[in-house]
C-alpha cells in the first residue's frame, strides 16, 4: 500500500528565469531546491510551501500540474498496472536521479510517479518517490504536451 508524504504544485511556464521572479520575489519562496534548466523546485524557508515550475520535460511526453510524494514508487507502479490504466511513460531511472513513470488517469489526467534517494535514508534504505497528476488538455482543442 502506498503511502502520501508531501504533495507540491507543478506549474508550466515558458521561461522559467522569468517565472521565478513572481514566486521568488513576491510570493517569498526563496530557497531553490534544484533547477535543472526545465524543472525547478522554490520553496519558503518559514513554511516549507514549495511550487515546482516546468517548461519541457527532459525525457518524459506529458506536464504535471500537482505532483504527489509516496514511500514506494514500484508498489505505486504496480497498482497502476493491476488496475488497468494507461502507463504514458514507463518505469524508468532517468539521467539526473530519479525513478519515474507516467499514468493516464480515466479523467484524462496524466500522473508521474518518482523516488528519489533522499540525504536521509540509509544505504541501501527506502527511496522516497514523487507522483505528479498532470491535466489534459481534452475539451480545450489544443495540442500542448505535459511534463514532469
Amino acid at each position: 500500500m502506498m503511502r502520501v508524504t508531501k504533495i507540491i504544485a507543478d506549474l508550466r511556464v515558458p521561461d522559467l528565469a522569468a517565472a521565478r521572479d513572481f514566486y521568488t520575489g513576491y510570493l517569498e519562496l526563496s530557497d531553490e531546491e534544484f533547477n535543472l534548466g526545465w524543472v525547478a523546485r522554490d520553496t519558503s524557508a518559514e513554511t516549507g510551501s514549495c511550487v515546482q515550475l516546468v517548461t519541457q520535460d527532459a525525457a518524459a511526453p506529458v506536464n504535471p500540474v500537482v505532483s504527489v510524494l509516496v514511500d514506494d514508487v514500484e508498489a505505486t507502479y504496480a497498482g497502476a498496472c493491476e488496475r488497468g490504466y494507461e502507463i504514458v511513460h514507463p518505469l524508468s531511472t532517468e539521467e539526473w536521479g530519479p525513478t519515474r513513470f507516467f499514468v493516464r488517469a480515466p479523467d484524462g489526467n496524466v500522473s508521474t510517479s518518482s523516488a528519489t534517494l533522499t540525504e536521509s535514508s540509509p544505504p541501501g534504505g527506502r527511496r522516497s518517490a514523487r507522483v505528479s497528476v498532470h491535466r489534459s488538455p481534452i475539451d480545450a482543442g489544443s495540442t500542448e504536451e505535459g511534463i514532469t
